[in-house]
């Protein structure tokens, strides 16, 4: 189906709201969505997707970024950490989007989208059942909850190290990473004494 270019850009904006809706709503989906969204209903190739979607999400993720600061939800040291690793990789992977056909592209964006959805639904329906999922060893980051800052350790930056350095890799090569990677991430806990 090909679309009337006066449709375009109402097409466009319906799309920005809707992923802006979902990414204020879950913390992710802007890239998840929004470069399917542009794939199939604009007809774009994967390696023009990705930096669209990733421009819009960076303008949506500075609104909240501010707002959390404001409420002082925003661990910015740990985001600034993050994000240090995260630039340095996704220029690699921004560079292979432009050298790897569409076709491999979609495959990946397609497996990683299954699998974090698949391990997030089993995460909720182990919540909802009221099961309490025992792990060996905790996870490498921790709250100090009497002043609300996280605890510093090697375990802890080598693992958000990683996922920032993951996060900038797959914005760079997919369009997506962020909210996408990050959010289900279980590397972070609230110890009930500290």
């Amino acid at each position: 189906m090909i679309l009337s270019p006066e449709y375009i850009p109402h097409l466009t904006a319906a799309i920005g709201i809707l992923v802006g809706v979902l990414m204020g709503l879950t913390g992710a989906g802007g890239g998840i969505l929004s470069v399917p969204l542009l794939v199939f209903l604009l007809h774009l190739p994967i390696s023009e997707a990705g930096p669209i979607a990733l421009t819009a999400i960076t303008l949506s993720a500075g609104v909240g970024a501010i707002i959390g600061l404001n409420t002082k939800v925003l661990r910015y040291k740990t985001a600034i950490f993050m994000a240090a690793f995260g630039l340095m990789l996704s220029p690699l992977g921004l560079w292979l989007a432009q050298r790897i056909p569409n076709a491999p592209l979609l495959i990946a964006f397609s497996a990683i989208l299954m699998y974090v959805s698949i391990r997030m639904l089993f995460q909720v329906a182990r919540t909802i059942s009221g099961k309490v999922v025992r792990t060996v060893k905790p996870p490498p980051c921790q709250l100090n909850l009497s002043i609300g800052k996280l605890i510093w350790t090697v375990p802890c930056a080598r693992a958000l190290m990683f996922a920032g350095a993951l996060a900038g890799f797959l914005s760079g090569l997919l369009g997506v990473g962020g909210g996408f990677i990050l959010v289900p991430a279980p590397s972070i806990s609230s110890p009930t004494s500290q």
